[in-house]
């Protein structure tokens, strides 16, 4: 597997690491949830979606493992995905919400990385959830952002 140096910068979803390659397969999947369902996908939907295979028989407990283990792997494309949106942020001048705010821990239902990393409250996440609800412009910025 392919992966950025550590420490650095993130790196957008242009590029042929693996987390790059994830994050471009599961933009178009939080982009049509954030516009048709209005509601969370969890790692392990995502994760499925995007075909993310793992390695039966080295986690203890498959179920609870497992999903930790989507949680965690999926941190790095979700990374890219924030990063590319950023960037186009300031080339476009939108502000954009925090579409990776509405892929959710399957026991908690709050985006893992938002609460324990970053220690959002629930009520910041509750509503930087509205917000990629409510955003206009994911379907053009969609085609933009997959024509780079």
């Amino acid at each position: 597997m392919k992966y950025g140096p550590p420490g650095k910068k993130p790196l957008n979803f242009y590029g042929d690491s693996d987390m790059q390659i994830a994050a471009r397969q599961a933009f178009p999947i939080l982009i049509q949830r954030a516009t048709d369902n209005s509601r969370p996908i969890t790692y392990g939907e995502l994760t499925d979606e995007i075909g993310m295979e793992y390695m039966p028989g080295k986690l203890k407990d498959p179920k609870e493992s497992l999903d930790a283990f989507r949680a965690l792997w999926m941190r790095h494309p979700l990374a890219c995905i924030w990063q590319t949106l950023l960037e186009h942020q300031q080339k476009s001048n939108l502000d954009i919400p925090y579409l990776t705010t509405i892929v959710v821990n399957n026991n908690s239902d709050v985006p893992t990385i938002f609460k324990t990393y970053l220690n959002w409250s629930t009520k910041k996440i509750k509503e930087a959830q509205d917000a990629v609800y409510k955003f206009e412009h994911w379907t053009d910025i969609l085609e933009e952002l997959c024509q780079e």
